[in-house]
């Protein structure tokens, strides 16, 4: 296995310098999309008390709602702060231990939560308009080494084996319409699984899962 982990990491090197970004992911991940038919038991315009009884017959311990929409802005994307309008809640953070959440509500930061290298960090107050985050932003990742992007907050970690089952397991992701959860068993290295909804109903579904495992 190491040998072709090797391999496989110096065939991926060689399309990195190349720029092959699609053919790197090819070659170390498999993913499908979904939107017609069934994807292991999982169908296609299912309600989702449905979905979340067919989730529990795949082994799944733990379900988690996710940002519907994904992006990562910095110092290169400036102008794609506007984004963050269309999402619940976000982390500000930079790869030395500070992270900030801002979750908003009515157009305002409703609820803030920081890592200790963050705790007297005062950037952000609650109350804070959407537009003021906005405008800090753009100060903040043109200086640094910054970088933003949407998240569930607070957290929900629904576990369907709990002894409350898949009524709670309901009740904690309904209000979500995109969920994610692993598939421990798919080898070598287990699988990622996200679900969307569109009005109510599962509309697409994403697998991710990793060709190598290096032990």
């Amino acid at each position: 296995m190491r040998n072709l982990y090797g391999i496989l990491v110096a065939t991926a090197l060689v399309w990195v310098l190349a720029g092959c970004k699609d053919g790197l992911n090819a070659l170390l991940f498999e993913s499908s999309t979904t939107t017609t038919g069934s994807f292991r038991g999982l169908k296609i315009g299912a309600t989702k008390e449905q979905t979340v009884q067919e989730i529990a017959k795949l082994g799944v311990r733990v379900v988690q709602p996710r940002p519907l929409v994904d992006f990562e802005i910095g110092r290169d994307n400036i102008s794609e702060l506007a984004r963050i309008e269309s999402v619940e809640s976000i982390r500000v953070m930079n790869y030395a231990g500070l992270s900030i959440d801002l979750r908003f509500d009515s157009g305002t930061v409703a609820q803030i939560r920081k890592s200790y290298p963050a705790r007297n960090n005062s950037w952000f107050k609650e109350g804070d308009s959407v537009s003021d985050v906005k405008s800090k932003l753009a100060d903040l990742l043109s200086a640094g080494n910054l970088v933003v992007f949407p998240i569930v907050f607070p957290n929900v970690v629904s576990r369907i084996d709990s002894s409350e089952g898949l009524h709670r397991v309901l009740i904690d992701l309904k209000r979500y319409d995109a969920w994610t959860f692993e598939l421990t068993s798919d080898r070598p290295a287990g699988a990622r699984v996200e679900l969307y909804f569109t009005e109510e109903r599962l509309a697409r579904i994403e697998y991710r899962r990793a060709r190598v495992r290096l032990d």
